[in-house]
């Protein structure tokens, strides 16, 4: 996914590895999950940096919340 040329210019790269990461988890390929949650959990914080309202980011700590339950220990 991170070297698909389709991908360039995409403006909601958030929500890309959050689907990423459930679609990995409902796969059963719970690694791939991990690197998707990563990828997306540093997202957010980014975001959260750059945001005034936090409450603008409720869906994403929401999803990271959940993601984080169905993953297994050692995130």
């Amino acid at each position: 996914m991170d070297l698909s040329p389709s991908l360039y210019g995409v403006a909601a790269p958030d929500r890309i590895y959050a689907g990423a990461a459930q679609a990995a988890l409902a796969m059963g390929q719970i690694e791939t999950a991990r690197v998707y949650y990563r990828k997306f959990a540093t997202t957010v914080a980014e975001l959260g940096r750059h945001m005034k309202d936090p409450s603008t980011l409720a869906w994403h700590q929401n999803v990271l919340a959940k993601l984080k339950q169905q993953l297994p220990d050692g995130l």
